[in-house]
């Protein structure tokens, strides 16, 4: 029979060579050996998360922790386990919880800033972002998030601020530009905001069809001639057409109702394919959102939505299905 010190230098190995299911295999040997301990909980649980087994990822690590395993890390580790799952609150504490044992690292409070913006605490969001970019004022992302959570918050001047400073330090960032450009609209700074939509189209064509959406958000502020808002109209389709054919989501985007919805597959959060012929609701009709985490518009628009939609879907029996359509790195902030 092998030794327990033989199977965890594979199960390592195989970690480090990310063989993620072979490792979590050699792990799983040493729990019914009867082997408990922090280290092999927390390495366990991190295979689990590589492999998009969030509850498994969250039980071992919060074994590790039970068995007084105590890091920044394994915090953080924890953080991003609950966020996946969707449970923001148990994140955020386990982002503050990070933050206590690490304040000195950036992350842990870039990570609490964007917890709490998803439990629409503002305020501490930005209190979060403040402190990570106190520690690294040159975070491109982390500008831009707090430039978002001031915009949500009614402060446009303090947003502007921040989206610029994301620009400057990054200038092919087009979130930053995207952001920029709504809060320009929002105090009525039109050419500005449409030169800050252009640049963030330019600089990424693949997602145009979001940056544009939020240009087609602002329109009644950005122009006053029907043509211009038509022309607009126009450029925001082809764009958005563009986006969905890259994400392989080919949904003809008009600007009526479809009768019948196309059949494509996409992937739900827990990673099941679905294919969105398959989508019904009794005759009924269906909104289908695409957004993005970095959108403000689109996350304003997904907020006015949920305070109408319970009087929508008791009046009509209406539908929503929401889709992300983040790149990888910022897929980790989607949630139900």
């Amino acid at each position: 029979m092998e030794g327990s010190s033989t199977i965890l230098a594979r199960a390592i190995e195989h970690q480090q060579g990310r063989d993620f299911s072979s490792a979590v295999r050699e792990y799983l040997k040493l729990v019914e050996m009867g082997i408990r301990t922090p280290l092999l909980f927390q390495n366990l649980g991190v295979s689990y998360f590589q492999l998009g087994a969030w509850r498994e990822s969250a039980h071992a690590l919060e074994s590790a922790i039970a068995l007084g395993a105590d890091s920044s890390e394994l915090w953080l580790n924890l953080g991003h386990t609950r966020a996946k799952l969707g449970d923001w609150i148990a994140a955020r504490d386990a982002y503050a919880t990070a933050a206590a044992r690490a304040p000195e690292n950036p992350h842990t409070h870039a990570e609490l800033g964007l917890a709490r913006h998803r439990l629409r605490d503002l305020a501490g969001a930005q209190d979060a972002y403040r402190k990570a970019l106190a520690l690294a004022p040159d975070d491109a992302a982390v500008w831009n998030n707090l430039g978002a959570a001031a915009q949500e918050s009614g402060n446009p001047d303090a947003a502007i601020a921040a989206f610029r400073r994301a620009s400057a330090l990054a200038p092919d960032f087009a979130p930053a530009c995207a952001n920029l450009g709504s809060a320009l609209a929002d105090v009525g700074e039109r050419q500005a905001a449409r030169d800050a939509f252009a640049r963030a189209v330019a600089l990424d064509p693949a997602n145009a069809g979001a940056r544009m959406g939020a240009c087609f958000a602002e329109l009644p502020i950005l122009y006053d001639d029907p043509a211009q808002i038509d022309a607009a109209r126009g450029a925001y389709a082809a764009s958005k057409l563009a986006v969905l054919a890259s994400l392989a989501i080919a949904l003809p985007l008009l600007l009526s109702a479809q009768s019948r919805m196309p059949s494509v597959t996409v992937q739900t959060m827990d990673g099941k394919k679905v294919n969105t012929g398959t989508w019904s609701n009794g005759g009924k009709p269906i909104i289908v959102n695409f957004w993005a985490t970095w959108c403000a518009p689109c996350k304003r628009e997904l907020n006015t939505i949920n305070e109408k939609y319970e009087t929508w879907r008791k009046e009509t029996g209406v539908k929503l299905i929401a889709v992300s359509i983040d790149a990888a790195r910022s897929m980790n902030r989607v949630a139900p």
